[in-house]
C-alpha cells in the first residue's frame, strides 16, 4: 500500500485543550462537502460506523518543524533520495530519529525549492496513544491549517492564518494549499501577551518575502479574540474546527501534496481495513453476476436443445418413423443404449439416419404443402381492407394460380412455388393502397422472400405474388458438428 494513503470520505480528528474535535469531509465529482463537525471529551469511545472512511489525525505544531529547502536536484525521485542527506542540518535532533516529508514549491532548470517537515519518532508515537481509535494518515497542524486556509478563503496571493485555542497559538504562511512557514505561540486566549506574541510572528513570517500577501489574515480556533488583537481579519465558515477540518482535506483523492507521517516502522498496521467492506461487497456481487450468467446460459443452451429437437422430430415426421423405432434401431445396430436426447446425442442419431439415407434411392415429395385457392379465397374476402361494414370496397376481375416451379424426376431439388396474380377495382385509392399494404405484411400466404409486384391503369390494380412453401423436403435438412439443421 502506498504510505500516502487518500480517500474520497475522510474523518479528521484534532485533540485540543482536552476535547476531541471531529470533522467528516467527503469529495464527490470534484465537489468537497463538510458532512459533519462534533466535539467530544477527549476520554470518551469514538463511535464510527463507516468501515471505508479513511481516519486521519495531525501531531501539534510545537512539536512539527517547517523549514524551507533549496536542493540541487529536480524530480520527485531525486529528491526523495537526497532529502535525509540534505535535511540533516536543518534538524535539532538525529535525523534516524526523524520522520521526513515535503513539498514541492517551485523546480527550475536542475534546482528544486521544498517546504520540510519533521517530527520526531517519539513524538508521533505519543500522539498515536492519545488517540482512542487508530488513524491511518497523519499530517501536523500547520500544513492541516493550510489546507483549510486553501479550502475556505482560496487566492493566488499568499494567505496568512491564525489560529488561537485556550493554550497555544499558531500562525501560518500559505500558498494556495502548500505550507510555507509556521510559528509556534506558547499563549493561548486569554493571555496578555498574546497580542504582541502574535504581531512578532506575523512580521516573522513576512521576513523575506517577496511575493503579495493578501491583507486579511483568516482567524480560526476561538474568534471572540479578534477585537483584541487589532487586525484585519476574516472568519470563515467552520473556523472552530478549522484543524479537524483541515486534517481531512489533507487526505482527500484531490489533493495535490498530501503528507503522511505515519511510514517506516510507524506505518499504519491495517491499510486494507477501510477496503473490507467494498471488498465483501465486490465479491458478493461478482459472486451473484457469475451464478446469473450460469443460469442464463443453461437457459439458453436448454432453448436452443430444445430448438433442435424440434427440428429433430419434424425429420422423423418427413422419414415416417418414430422416436422410439430410431432407438431401437440405433441399439440394434451399435450394441449400446441410445444417448439421451441432447445435442450429442441427436447428432449420433442423425448420423444413423444419414447413412441409412445414402443407402436409399434419391426421392423428392409429390404432394405440396401449399396454400389452396380456397383458403387464399377465404383470406382475401376476410379482409377488412376488401370488405368494409359488409359492404365490397374491392371488387376482383381476374384470379390466376399457376405453379411456376416443381421438383420432378429430373430435378429432384427443385421446389414448389405458385404464383397467384389478380386484378381488381377498388372504391377509393386509399383502399387499393390498404390492400398493397396488407399483402406486404406478415400474413399465412404470401411469402415475404419473393417481392408483391404492383401496378395499376385507368383504375384498375394488378398484383403480382409469390405463395409460402411449408412443403418439408428431405435435401432441407443437414448435419454438421452442431447437430441436424432444416433449412426452409
Amino acid at each position: 500500500m502506498s504510505d500516502k494513503p487518500v480517500a474520497a470520505r475522510v474523518v479528521g480528528l484534532n485533540l485540543e485543550d482536552g476535547s476531541l474535535q471531529v470533522a467528516v469531509v467527503s469529495e464527490e465529482s470534484g465537489k468537497i462537502e463538510i458532512l459533519s463537525t462534533s466535539e467530544n471529551e477527549a476520554t470518551k469511545p469514538l463511535d464510527l460506523t463507516l468501515n471505508e472512511e479513511l481516519i486521519a489525525s495531525a501531531v501539534e505544531s510545537k512539536v512539527a518543524l517547517v523549514r524551507s529547502l533549496s536542493l540541487p536536484v529536480k524530480g520527485r525521485a531525486q529528491i526523495a533520495s537526497v532529502l535525509s542527506f540534505q535535511a540533516e542540518p536543518l534538524l535539532p535532533f538525529p535525523v534516524e530519529e526523524a520522520l521526513l516529508d515535503w513539498q514541492l514549491l517551485q523546480q527550475k532548470e536542475e534546482k528544486s525549492k521544498i517546504s520540510l517537515l519533521a517530527v520526531r519518532k517519539e513524538h508521533l508515537e505519543e500522539h498515536l496513544k492519545t488517540l482512542p481509535v487508530d488513524p491511518e494518515g497523519v499530517t501536523t497542524t500547520p500544513a492541516a491549517l493550510a489546507q483549510f486556509a486553501h479550502y475556505s478563503a482560496p487566492t493566488n496571493k499568499l494567505r496568512l492564518l491564525l489560529h488561537i485555542s485556550s493554550s497555544s497559538a499558531i500562525v501560518v504562511l500559505v500558498d494556495n494549499e502548500k505550507l510555507l512557514s509556521s510559528h509556534h505561540i506558547a499563549a493561548g486566549a486569554k493571555a496578555k501577551e498574546l497580542p504582541q506574541k502574535v504581531q512578532q510572528a506575523l512580521l516573522s513570517s513576512k521576513k523575506g518575502i517577496k511575493q503579495e500577501i493578501e491583507e486579511e489574515i483568516i482567524l480560526t480556533g476561538i474568534p471572540e479574540e479578534e477585537k483584541l488583537l487589532n487586525l484585519k481579519t476574516i472568519v470563515p465558515e467552520h473556523a472552530s474546527f478549522a484543524i479537524s477540518v483541515g486534517i481531512a482535506l489533507s487526505f482527500l483523492s484531490s489533493t495535490a501534496e498530501p503528507l503522511n507521517f505515519r511510514k517506516n516502522e510507524l506505518a499504519y498496521a491495517t491499510p486494507f481495513r477501510r477496503y473490507q467492506k467494498p471488498a465483501l461487497q465486490y465479491i458478493a456481487l461478482s459472486f451473484f453476476l457469475s451464478a446469473l450468467l450460469w443460469l442464463a446460459g443453461n437457459q439458453w443452451l436448454d432453448n436452443k436443445e430444445g430448438a433442435l429437437q424440434e427440428e429433430y422430430y419434424s425429420l422423423l415426421t418427413v422419414l415416417n418413423k418414430t422416436p422410439e423405432l430410431v432407438d431401437q434401431e440405433y441399439e440394434k445396430k451399435n450394441r449400446k443404449p441410445a444417448p439421451l436426447l441432447n445435442a450429442n446425442g441427436i447428432k449420433q442419431r442423425a448420423q444413423q439416419l444419414e447413412d441409412e439415407l445414402t443407402r436409399q434411392a434419391d426421392t423428392f415429395p409429390l404432394r405440396p404443402n401449399l396454400p389452396l385457392v380456397s383458403d387464399l379465397l377465404a383470406w382475401y374476402a376476410s379482409n377488412p381492407e376488401v370488405v368494409e361494414n359488409n359492404r365490397a370496397m374491392i371488387s376482383l376481375h381476374s384470379f390466376y394460380y399457376t405453379m411456376t416451379r416443381r421438383p420432378d424426376a429430373t430435378n429432384k431439388r427443385q421446389r414448389y412455388q405458385v404464383r397467384v396474380e389478380i386484378e381488381f377495382t377498388s372504391e377509393t385509392p386509399r383502399h387499393a393502397r390498404e390492400f398493397h399494404d396488407a399483402l406486404i405484411a406478415p400474413n399465412p400466404f404470401v411469402d415475404p422472400k419473393s417481392d408483391v409486384k404492383w401496378s395499376s391503369a385507368q383504375g384498375r390494380y394488378k398484383a403480382t405474388f409469390f405463395l409460402k412453401d411449408r412443403t418439408a423436403y428431405l435435401s432441407a435438412f443437414y448435419t454438421n458438428k452442431k447437430g441436424t439443421h432444416y433449412v426452409a
